[in-house]
Formats: C-alpha cells, sequence, structure tokens
C-alpha cells in the first residue's frame, strides 16, 4: 500500500524482540502514510494513527535527511517523529511493541523551513549496544529544525519538556550522530560539520569546503573515528574519515582509497558513491559500515586500512520505478523505467539484467512496441528528464536486433508519449506528449502529421501518468488504433488518417489510465480499458461490446495461449464480479480465474502490465516504486 518509506528503524533493547518501525508515506495525510510497528521483523504491520495528524512526504525533495523517526533507546514504548510542516511529534505506545500510541505535538520546537521542517531526532545520553541502558527514558535529545539549528530537550519529566535553541550549532542541519563519549557530531547543508562537546560549546571541523555534507556516523569502538558523507546529485560523491575527533580527515571516494564489487551486472561503475543519503557504522563491529546512495545499498569492510572494500547488496532490495513493460516473443521482457531508462532481460526474470539499454543517467522509457511478424524490429519512447518541455528533453528510437542496440531517430518531432510498430513493416506510428499522432516509413528519418487525432491523446508533462491507448493491428498491415477521449479511432492507411469506428458510453477523462491492446491472433480487434468505465472489446465485424461483470479495469495484457484453447490468454488488473485483483480468461472474458487478491502494492501500485507470448499463464506487473513483479497460473 506504501511506496515510499520516509525513515525505518529498530532498537535491540525491545521485548518483545524484531520489532522494526517505519514512517512511510509518499504525501499528504493519506490513510495510508503514517508511523507502522512490526513485532515480527517485518512480516506484518500495524498503524499507530499519526497519520491524521501529520503529512508525509517520502518523495520530496532533502528526502535523503533525518533520520526523523526516533525511538527512545532507554525506553522503547517513547517514540518521535519529526514532520516536514506539522513539527514535532511525540509518541507513547501502551506497551513496547505496540501500535496503540497516544501521538502529542510538542509545540515548543518551531516548524522550520516549510518542505524541509524537523530533519532529526536523536538522544543525548550515552548509550552502548554492549551494554544496554538501565535509565528509565532519554532524558536529554537533540532535534535538528531546518532554517533554526539544533534544539536540545530536557526530558526530565516526558510530561514537562523543557526546549532551548542550541547557540552556535548548524542552522540547516541535515544529520546528527552521538559519540560514546557524549559528544555529537552534526552534517549542515551549508555549515559544513559541526562538532558539540560535552561541555555544550559547538566548533566546525569541516573537511573540505565547497561541499553540502549529510552522511555521519561515528564508530561505536572508537569515539574519535567519524566518517561524514558528502552529497551532491551527481556520481562520486567524496566520503572522509576521521580518527582524530575530527582534528584531521582522509578523503576516500571512488578511484581514491576504495574498491567495489558489484552484485547487479547491470550497474555502471560510476554510480558508486551517487547522491549518498547515509553512512552507518555497523553498530557491534564497528569496522564494517553500511551506506546507501541514488542506486541502492552497499556494504564496506576494512575501514582502518588505506583502502575501504565496498559491496553492494541489492538482492531483495527493488525500488525502480516501471513506466512500462513489453515482453516480445524472442525475449523474456524489456522494462522501461524512470531514472534508470531500460533493461532487457536476456537472461530470464529470475536473474538480474544482463544490461541496461543506452545511458543510465536521467532518462525515463515510456514505451515500447515491435512488429508483430518480426519482433527483432523494435521502436520506443524517452524522455530525458521529469518535467520534458521541448524536443531536446527526450524522443525516440529504432532497434533492428531484438533490442540490443538502438538507434535514435534522426527527426525528433517530441519526446515520450507512446508508439506502435506495424504488424508487417518497419513503419512506426508515435503519439509524443502533448501532439498528435506522426508516421514514418524510414526509421524516423521524417515524419507525417496525422489527420483526424487531437493533441490532447497523452499529456504534455505528466510522464507518470500509466496509460497507453495507442495500438498497431497485430495481423492487418498498416493499421493503428487510438482511443482519442471517448472515442475509439482507426487508420488502414498506416496512420495517414484517423476515423471514429466507435464511441464508449461515457467520457474518458485526461487522467484515466486508459490502455488500448490488439488481439494478437486475430485481425480487426482491439481491447479497451478505461478504468471505472469498464473493458470493452471492439472488432470490425462486430462493434462494441461491453465485458460483462468488469467494473473497473485498470491494465490489460495478451499472452500465450494455453494448449485447448484458440484464443490468448487475456489478463486483467481490475474488479471483476465485485473482486479486486489480477484475472486471466481463456475464453475472451467468458470466465474468469483470479490469481491475484487485489491487494498490497501490485493493487495499490501496479501501473504497467505485460504477458509472456512464449510461456502460458506468465504475467508482468510493474510496479511504481516497487520495481517488476513475475506472476503464473
Amino acid at each position: 500500500m506504501i511506496i515510499l518509506f520516509v525513515m525505518i528503524c529498530f532498537f535491540p533493547f525491545l521485548s518483545p524482540g524484531n520489532t522494526v518501525y517505519i514512517a512511510a508515506g509518499n504525501s499528504g495525510k493519506s490513510v495510508n502514510n503514517d508511523v507502522y510497528i512490526s513485532k515480527n521483523s517485518g512480516s506484518t504491520w500495524a498503524a499507530t494513527g499519526l497519520n491524521t495528524l501529520v503529512s508525509f512526504t517520502g518523495n520530496d525533495d532533502i528526502r535523503w535527511q533525518g533520520e526523523r523517526l526516533y525511538v527512545d533507546p532507554f525506553d522503547s514504548k517513547v517514540l518521535y517523529y519529526g514532520s516536514r510542516d506539522d513539527g514535532l511529534w511525540q509518541g507513547i505506545a501502551a506497551a513496547p511493541g505496540s501500535s496503540s500510541v497516544t501521538w502529542t505535538q510538542i509545540t515548543s520546537i518551531p516548524y522550520g523551513t516549510p518542505n524541509e521542517g524537523i530533519q532529526f531526532i536523536v538522544c543525548g545520553n550515552k548509550t552502548s549496544l554492549r551494554n544496554p541502558p538501565q535509565d528509565t527514558h532519554c532524558q536529554r535529545l537533540f532535534v535538528g529544525v531546518a532554517g533554526e539549528g539544533v534544539y536540545r530537550i530536557t526530558a526530565t519529566n516526558l510530561n514537562s519538556l523543557q526546549v532551548a535553541l542550541e547557540s552556535g550549532s548548524p542552522i540547516r542541519p541535515a544529520r546528527a550522530a552521538l559519540a560514546s563519549d557524549g559528544i555529537l557530531y552534526v552534517t549542515g547543508r551549508t555549515a559544513g560539520v559541526g562538532k558539540r562537546s560535552t561541555a555544550g560549546v559547538w566548533s566546525t571541523i569541516v573537511p573540505a569546503s565547497g561541499y553540502e555534507y549529510c552522511a555521519v556516523t561515528v564508530d561505536p569502538n572508537n569515539a574519535n573515528k567519524i566518517i561524514v558523507g558528502t552529497r551532491a546529485s551527481t556520481f562520486n560523491n567524496p566520503y572522509y574519515v576521521s580518527t582524530n575527533g575530527g582534528s584531521s580527515w582522509t578523503q576516500f571516494h571512488r578511484t581514491q582509497g576504495n574498491t567495489v564489487v558489484y552484485d547487479v551486472p547491470w550497474w555502471p561503475s560510476n554510480v558508486h558513491l551517487a547522491a549518498v543519503a547515509t553512512i552507518l557504522y555497523e553498530p557491534i563491529q564497528g569496522n564494517t559500515a553500511y551506506y546507501s546512495d541514488w542506486f541502492g545499498t552497499y556494504f564496506g569492510s576494512a575501514l582502518d586500512t588505506a583502502t575501504h572494500k565496498w559491496e553492494t547488496h541489492e538482492k531483495g532490495h527493488e525500488e525502480l520505478v516501471a513506466l512500462n513493460l513489453v515482453a516480445p516473443p524472442h525475449v523474456s521482457l524489456l522494462s522501461g523505467h524512470a531514472d534508470c531508462n531500460a533493461l532487457i532481460h536476456t537472461n530470464g526474470v529470475a536473474a538480474w539484467p544482463a544490461m541496461t539499454i543506452d545511458n543510465i543517467k536521467g532518462q525515463n522509457t515510456m514505451s515500447f512496441d515491435f512488429m508483430a511478424s518480426n519482433s527483432q524490429y523494435m521502436a520506443r519512447t524517452m524522455t530525458k528528464t521529469h518535467e520534458p518541455v521541448n524536443a531536446a528533453d527526450g524522443g525516440g528510437l529504432y532497434s533492428t536486433d531484438g533490442g540490443v542496440t538502438w538507434t535514435g531517430f534522426t527527426s525528433q518531432i517530441g519526446f515520450g508519449g507512446r508508439i506502435a510498430v506495424s504488424a508487417t513493416s518497419q513503419s512506426i506510428f508515435w503519439v509524443p506528449m502533448g501532439k498528435t499522432g506522426y508516421v514514418s516509413t524510414n526509421n524516423g528519418a521524417s515524419w507525417t502529421a496525422s489527420t483526424g487525432l487531437s493533441n490532447a491523446i497523452m499529456s504534455a508533462t505528466d510522464i507518470w501518468l500509466s496509460k497507453n491507448p495507442v495500438a498497431s493491428d497485430r495481423k492487418a498491415a498498416n493499421t493503428y488504433y487510438v482511443l482519442d477521449s471517448n472515442t475509439l479511432k482507426r487508420s488502414t492507411n498506416n496512420g495517414a488518417s484517423f476515423s471514429v469506428v466507435a464511441t464508449l458510453p461515457s467520457a474518458v477523462g485526461a487522467s484515466v489510465r486508459s490502455n488500448v491492446i490488439a488481439n494478437p491472433l486475430v485481425a480487426g480487434e482491439v481491447w479497451i480499458s478505461v478504468e471505472n468505465g469498464g473493458l470493452f472489446k471492439w472488432s470490425s465485424g462486430g462493434g462494441l461490446v461491453k465485458i460483462a461483470n468488469v467494473s473497473y479495469s485498470r491494465m490489460i495484457a495478451f499472452g500465450k495461449k494455453n494448449s485447448s484453447s484458440a484464443n490468448p490468454t487475456l489478463f486483467v488488473h481490475g474488479t471483476i464480479s465485485s473482486q479486486n485483483g489480477i484475472f486471466y480468461s481463456t475464453n475472451l472474458g467468458s470466465s474468469w480465474t483470479q490469481i491475484h487478491d487485489g491487494t498490497g502494492v501490485l493493487w495499490a501500485k501496479g501501473g504497467t502490465m505485460a504477458a509472456d507470448f512464449n510461456t502460458f499463464g506468465k504475467v508482468y506487473v510493474g510496479a511504481q516504486g516497487r520495481g517488476v513483479f513475475v506472476g503464473t497460473v
């Protein structure tokens, strides 16, 4: 139900054990955005009820700072959450690990800079994982507030908190770490690195000027050993290590004092230390650490030597935003993603993709298609930014080797949008974002505008809307279909002109995730999915027919027929006979079998779907922020 984690933490002294806390949510005060508690290492979760009081913005700018969620290390019934725009909150649970939490705002802490707010909460009492604390609760907390500095909370009595701004603390704090000797280190977006002595005196210990600092961690076994990380929206952010409490520093980066082993073969080597968010010493050993960045999680060892050894830990961790999937007969899958462009799964979907398609940085593949009679010929569209405005911000490409290599269109008449390839020839029909349709018969060297279509088929600005109202007939040559508002239009002259062949009974809004797909075995038949409008079939001989019992249809896909059926297998992500889920039919909708129960991320965040043409009953679903899932009948 949740696509983004704002913060995550655990505490090893808790009873019961295996308790994990997350603050999760995309934006606003949604019913699903909340602080959650799990008492079984994440197998199940329970909400604590903060969602009606606080907005959660896990995908907003400055999301790499924190930690905003904090569990009192002396009393696990006491929680703290710092929001971006709604201040600092204290939660008191009925019992350790209980989701019955009473939340109260600490109004004496200011809100801070809008949309940044509370950056972190950390206990100021000395703690040790080797010697569990005996105090009743944390009696001194430090809170980082954007635009204000670091506040000290004296909590001798949890019902009577005393608050004071720490003079000399960084005004724009990012993250904090408390050493075992009681010294506090705070990174700042503008002030570098601040150090607070046990006497409450602040000093600046900046390793190098010209950087924004974010990540900070202290060795649990050596209070003088610190790592701080620079943070920029680029690759190869340097980090610095001090063994004397910040008096001197040694710089490390991808090509200086680092070796890296990747378990993900498609990651290029230059992604190491890309926009680093956090670094954390392993709490028991101390000589090992983890860090997270744009791409994933790394584990580091030999941190007391001149060469640090890092390796990726990505198995089971997936956060790609899938924008489009296609499963042509010659390969398992091609997946289009935000930021990471596209992947070709030449070695099946159970293994890492061997390679990415084209450049990896800042590109978003929005659409694929292939020639039905020769799937080696393919076309796709992409954007280079999340907010494209002109042709330089994206374009289209074609491939003659099944998607392994791609060549950009010589003439780029737009960006993103949806693309279709004729069933029998190298003819490409393209509807860029915010434009009408265009057709090319020379691999994109030149384009001719279609007549009979509007300019509102695809949004001019929204790359995230999962709709695909464009399709080619999979049997008939030079035939294309477009759902233009609530009218289905067809071209039988290679996209030169379109005419209306059917009108849906109700309007289809611009934000509706509409989809059109062609029956791969029958000429002149397409299926139309329009969310709450349901599911329709149109054929040249039978006209428009609404499929019974399908009250909601978000996505549809055709896959290989089974051995006893003459029809391709039809998959629907929607609501059938009042049941949410993913369904399949081997008789074109006369009856359905449910294969997913309509819960969790596959239901809430499913955005694109494709079915396998080589294996009966195999279907792929792309989730926004959770990668690609595969299911089998």
